[in-house]
């Protein structure tokens, strides 16, 4: 009881005095857009893991280099400590043992939201350490991650980086696409606890440490969850290169790797989101040369291309928002490649300030002209959704339309994109503009904290 009582005097003073942690370590705040007030806050102010709080995850399982186990994990003095270390198993065989928790099982998952963890690790070669995001539907829905959600590593250190590098990383489907972010900051291996956290919304993921922007993700650079997902903690061991030929040492002593995490907050977005899924009203191709007059209204297709005069396309579709009476916080465009010359090729949506035209009649002799170039998808090959980041023109209420034109820098100028048009018999491969719309706040609150300071091998 003492004790306890005596994390929870260090606690107060210490946010009491939030002047001079600020002084000493550089305080962080919540960013702009989420509420004051955490919805889950984890200080692992007790002397064992809070088991209504969190599980074990993937207990007993051997998870590449390393079986997870519960004794890995320890709570005492404010702050939890997940380590790896070596002991021979019940058949007298030296063995590492890592440890992983998590609100998986209903604890905790939620959707948006300022996610942080104050944290410090112990580099040892060969660990791995990580406060990540999961979603328990990752993959589950074939070219449709921001349904069944996407991995988000708000702090990892990885093998293969040195004592003062971090990671960030987003990853999504079974075939780990993604994309990640390698940084260093001097001070990483000071012993202190730093702060790594993420701002979520439903356009962008902003990472952050120490109250430091580091890396900011729009909706057209990546495919942004909407699902609610939970928090992991662990420790592994991906590969055995690195790992030390003695292993690890004994569970407590000098040589264990180790991640302490002193606290998890997670502050919610401050807005009430509404998503909807909207088909194009319109939509057609063009072509030019001898076709320049033709109009292919009713094709299974909407092709774009670059090429010598005759065989240039551009492509066009029109949505309504009438039906959307809030604020528009993220406009993503969702086309489905059916047919493509090459892999990774990019294609750019382009605004088209007027709505006058209609699919039975337009042409590339009459083809609306276009303004802003709006963002870039990248098509990774047939069948998989390519996405559009058009919030800058979609406005509640109104009609906006968009053309699809080729980027000759990005593949061979006669590469052909074939993407699902309204008119397409598969369902599936039909054009559609997600819609997430709510009430921002209209002044957001900050609140001051303390501050004391490759993709996981299962998704």
């Amino acid at each position: 009881m003492y004790q306890l009582m005596m994390q929870n005097v260090k606690r107060a003073v210490l946010l009491g005095l939030g002047v001079l942690a600020a002084g000493i370590c550089g305080m962080a705040a919540v960013p702009s857009g989420f509420d004051s007030t955490p919805i889950f806050a984890e200080e692992f102010n007790e002397n064992s893991l809070n088991t209504t709080i969190w599980t074990y995850r993937a207990e007993g399982k051997l998870r590449r280099y390393c079986y997870v186990d519960s004794s890995a994990v320890a709570v005492a003095n404010g702050y939890a400590r997940i380590s790896i270390y070596t002991a021979n198993n019940p058949h007298g065989v030296p063995t590492n043992y890592c440890g992983a928790i998590t609100t998986q099982s209903g604890t905790f998952l939620h959707t948006y939201g300022y996610w942080e963890a104050n944290v410090r690790f112990h580099y040892q070669p060969g660990m791995q350490c990580a406060f990540w995001v999961q979603s328990p539907s990752i993959g589950s829905i074939i070219n449709n991650p921001q349904q069944s959600g996407v991995e988000m590593d708000v702090f990892e250190h990885i093998p293969s980086a040195g004592r003062t590098s971090y990671n960030h990383a987003v990853w999504w489907g079974a075939s780990t696409e993604g994309t990640a972010h390698l940084g260093t900051q001097s001070n990483l291996d000071d012993g202190n606890f730093h702060t790594f956290g993420l701002a979520w919304t439903p356009g962008s993921l902003t990472f952050y440490v120490d109250g430091v922007q580091t890396w900011h993700l729009s909706a057209s650079e990546v495919a942004i969850s909407n699902i609610a997902e939970y928090i992991i903690l662990d420790t592994e061991l991906p590969s055995a290169s690195g790992v030390p030929a003695e292993g690890y040492g004994p569970l407590g002593s000098s040589s264990n790797p180790y991640l302490d995490i002193d606290y998890v907050r997670v502050y919610p977005y401050s807005t009430k989101t509404t998503s909807t899924t909207l088909s194009a009203v319109e939509d057609a191709y063009v072509r030019d040369g001898k076709a320049e007059t033709t109009n292919f209204f009713c094709s299974p297709t909407l092709f774009v291309k670059k090429d010598v005069t005759g065989y240039n396309r551009n492509s066009y579709l029109k949505f309504d928002l009438s039906q959307i009476t809030a604020p528009v916080l993220q406009a993503t465009l969702y086309l489905t490649p059916t047919v493509i010359e090459e892999n990774n090729i990019t294609t750019i949506a382009k605004y088209v300030p007027s709505s006058s035209w209609t699919a039975d009649s337009i042409t590339w002799k009459n083809q609306p002209a276009t303004s802003i170039q709006l963002s870039t998808g990248t098509n990774y090959a047939a069948g998989i959704l390519t996405n559009f980041d058009v919030t800058a023109v979609a406005t509640a209420g109104q009609a906006f339309s968009v053309q699809i034109a080729a980027d000759a820098s990005s593949a061979s100028p006669t590469s052909v994109v074939g993407y699902g048009s309204q008119e397409n018999s598969t369902a599936a491969y039909r054009p559609r503009l997600v819609i997430i719309s709510g009430e921002l706040p209209s002044n957001p609150r900050r609140r001051a904290v303390d501050n004391r300071g490759g993709p996981h091998s299962t998704r």
